[in-house]
């Protein structure tokens, strides 16, 4: 998700999304599981600037709804609540945004980068959701901030179940008793 936005908003260019040639690799680093996307024989492609708008309109509302059948199957399959998911979603987005690609070295697409991020927040349609609602509008309004601009989430990431000493992210809501409990694909049935 997140190369097929940096590529729209740095440079222009659509990245296939055809799920066929995509995969979810294992990986582990240390004690904690991480995930690495594959994505055999990338094709990207310039988008022509009169017709960005139009591309862009159509590029992430595939991309969104190809992630709101993943979030539909992976609710299903491991039982993790679709908000948790959509929350977790979100918060990459943001981060992409609101901090990466606010960095020096992309002060000459900063206008792009702010119309790309406004229009996936307020102007992406709420259709391409199987909730009818834009999951990205959905967990950035009533947003909380620390002091230091982290965002406090509304969910929680279940990073504690990805790391052998179960130690929260610093952004969990979750209170400390919730920590032992079960996660919900734990609870799923073989």
């Amino acid at each position: 998700m997140l190369p097929t936005l940096y590529l729209l908003t740095v440079h222009d260019m659509k990245l296939n999304l055809s799920f066929n040639r995509a995969a979810i690799v294992p990986n582990r680093v240390g004690d904690k599981w991480l995930p690495n996307l594959y994505m055999d024989d990338l094709e990207v492609e310039l988008i022509e600037p009169s017709l960005r708008e139009d591309e862009r309109r159509k590029l992430t509302e595939e991309l969104f709804a190809k992630m709101d059948q993943l979030v539909n199957v992976f609710n299903k399959v491991s039982r993790v609540p679709k908000p948790n998911l959509w929350e977790n979603i979100s918060i990459y987005v943001y981060w992409l945004y609101e901090k990466k690609l606010k960095d020096e070295r992309f002060a000459e697409v900063a206008e792009r980068v702010d119309s790309d991020y406004q229009y996936l927040i307020f102007g992406m349609s709420s259709d391409i959701f199987s909730d009818d609602c834009n999951q990205l509008t959905n967990f950035y309004w009533g947003r909380r901030i620390k002091e230091d601009g982290t965002r406090i989430r509304r969910t929680c990431c279940f990073y504690y179940g990805a790391n052998s000493d179960r130690k929260c992210c610093k952004t969990c809501p979750k209170a400390k008793e919730d920590l032992s409990k079960p996660l919900p694909f734990e609870t799923v049935k073989k």
